[in-house]
């Protein structure tokens, strides 16, 4: 299923609303989701059938095993979080997707 598809679907288990109950403008693609402000790209969200990919561009912060260096997996973020559960986005991983957007 495209991530176009599951990052808007309520049903899906760990949907997109879930991690950005703020201001923000979305741009997909095929393989992701981007998010925007203005024109800056501060995170990316993508989808596969059992988890969300949530990549954050917050030079500085440290690396963890939970907010883990991005790697070669997108270089236009910093790090990487991997929720496999809903209770996953809580208010540690929002508080750095609102860093994120402020320093964007």
């Amino acid at each position: 299923r495209s991530c176009r598809h599951s990052g808007n679907d309520p049903r899906h288990p760990i949907a997109l609303h879930r991690i950005l109950p703020m201001q923000r403008v979305l741009t997909p693609t095929d393989t992701y989701i981007s998010l925007l402000r203005d024109v800056r790209k501060f995170a990316i969200v993508a989808f596969t059938a059992t988890r969300m990919d949530v990549g954050i561009n917050v030079k500085g912060e440290p690396i963890t095993a939970r907010f883990e260096a991005s790697g070669s997996w997108k270089a236009m973020v910093t790090h990487r979080v991997r929720i496999t559960d809903p209770h996953q986005v809580d208010d540690e991983l929002l508080d750095c997707v609102r860093r994120a957007y402020s320093a964007a």
